[in-house]
Order: C-alpha cells, then sequence, then structure tokens
C-alpha cells in the first residue's frame, strides 16, 4: 500500500503520548464493550532499528503519514503493538515497517555523500526536484508475514 496517509502532527514527538494514551483508551473503551479489538499505529513509535521516529516528508522534518492496524479479537495475523518491538529483527517472512527513503537514495546517486552532508544549497535543488517531479512524501510501507509460511 503506498499512499499519502497523512495522520498531521506538528509535533510528533511531543505529542506522540497523548495519541498513544488515546488510542490505549479506545482500546480499553472497544474491550470494554466486549469487541477486544486492538489498534496498532506502528510508525507512532521508534522502529527497533532506529533512534528517532521514522520522517515521511521529503525535508525529512515530520512523520506525517502512518498506517494503523485495528485488529479484532479473531484476527491471529496482523501486527499488535507489543510486535513493533521486534520489527525487522527476525526472517524474512516476518513483520515490519518503515520509509523508502528516496531522498538519500538520489542524494546518493546525485551527489555520492548522504542527503545530511550537502550543502544547502545541494540540499535545496535535490528537495526541490523531488517535491516537483516525485512527491513531497517519502512512501511508507509495512511488510506482513504471509500466513503459514
Amino acid at each position: 500500500m503506498l499512499g499519502d496517509l497523512n495522520l498531521d502532527l506538528k509535533n510528533p514527538q511531543s505529542k506522540l503520548s497523548d495519541v498513544i494514551r488515546r488510542l490505549h483508551d479506545i482500546e480499553n473503551e472497544e474491550l470494554a464493550g466486549k469487541a477486544a479489538t486492538r489498534v496498532n499505529f506502528p510508525f507512532l513509535e521508534v522502529h527497533p532499528k532506529q533512534q528517532q521516529l521514522l520522517t515521511t516528508n521529503a525535508r525529512k522534518s515530520e512523520t506525517f503519514d502512518h498506517i494503523a492496524f485495528f485488529i479484532d479479537e479473531h484476527e491471529k495475523n496482523l501486527p499488535t503493538t507489543d510486535r513493533n518491538l521486534a520489527a525487522g529483527t527476525n526472517t524474512v517472512n516476518s513483520y515490519s515497517y518503515g520509509v523508502f527513503d528516496f531522498v538519500e537514495l538520489f542524494s546518493q546517486a546525485v551527489h555520492k555523500k548522504p542527503f545530511d552532508e550537502l550543502k544547502k544549497t545541494q540540499r535545496s535543488s535535490l528537495l526541490r526536484r523531488a517535491n516537483k517531479d516525485i512527491s513531497d512524501h517519502m512512501p511508507i510501507w509495512v511488510r506482513l508475514p504471509i500466513p503459514g509460511a
């Protein structure tokens, strides 16, 4: 699934605890109603192989795009929040999620160096071309295990 999947938080690092608390409130309300629906927004947590939240805009300054799983009591294959801690650390046929960082890819291809090491004018030029020709958002992805594999 690819798309412009915005959940617009102006400062996700500071709002994260509020969002997670509200999601758990929703989950607990559902559990109280015996619906037993679980909610998982993996992009609202730091990926186990990262030091901070994944940014999804081309400027690498915000995390706008999200995917959520609403998991009922009968669903066995969709990842619950507790599985986010091990995302991307197991076999090929395991749960993970991330961002396709085309900005870094283009920086390496055009300038032969990481985006963070570019001069301000080079970064501005690369972002302007990426925004015009491709997108101002980098695609997010989720890999789910194949059931029974």
